[in-house]
């Protein structure tokens, strides 16, 4: 009888993970002037590190709207001792990376389609 009800319990649990799941997508960033650090989009902090040397570049020029070809999911251990996650978007811009960066609350993430992360 336990084992069945166990059972029941962890078929249940992809129901249940899917319907908490959060959904972040890497901001559209359009063409402009740009301080590293400084200047958001929907909340992802933006910034540019030099190719040579990833030295992040202060000021920069996007020429045009940026298409995100790399993403990654950092895990983060807080202070408290959960753990949340650093969700980075970047874009090869000539001389520099630029990047978005969101730090998110859930402790698991993967990657989605259409430069989006799955979050629970």
């Amino acid at each position: 009888m336990k084992s069945k009800y166990l059972l029941t319990l962890f078929s249940l649990f992809p129901l249940i993970a899917t319907a908490t799941t959060k959904e972040y997508k890497c901001p559209a960033l359009p063409a402009g002037n740009y301080v590293s650090i400084m200047d958001t989009m929907n909340e992802w902090f933006i910034y540019a590190t030099e190719k040579t040397s990833d030295l992040t570049v202060m000021n920069f020029k996007v020429n045009k709207i940026v298409h995100w070809n790399k993403k990654s999911i950092e895990p983060l251990q807080n202070e408290d001792g959960t753990y949340s996650n650093l969700l980075t978007c970047s874009s090869n811009e000539g001389s520099f990376y630029a990047h978005v960066m969101l730090t998110v609350p859930e402790n698991h993430c993967k990657f989605k389609d259409n430069n989006a992360f799955n979050c629970y």
